[in-house]
């Protein structure tokens, strides 16, 4: 998406107001434009929307792990919550 001031606030409301939770998200930064990635409750949803408001979208797998919150925490055994 363009790299502009308010673009994330308006994917984030389109989501919120379609009844999408967002569990994550990671927005890396480069000149004219940004990559917004997500982790939603109910992705064909969120895709659905985001498609429908414009954005270009592309779903993708992703493995997701439950850790323990205390220091230490990525060093040991995860267990899986996804």
């Amino acid at each position: 998406m363009a790299n502009e001031a308010g673009r994330v606030s308006e994917v984030t409301g389109q989501l919120g107001d379609a009844g999408v939770d967002i569990r994550g998200f990671s927005v890396p930064e480069t000149a004219g434009y940004s990559i917004l990635r997500l982790v939603v409750d109910k992705p064909t949803l969120a895709y659905e929307v985001l498609e429908g408001a414009g954005f270009g979208v592309r779903e993708e797998e992703i493995i997701c792990i439950d850790l323990p919150d205390r220091p230490g925490g990525l060093a040991g055994t995860p267990r899986s919550s996804c």
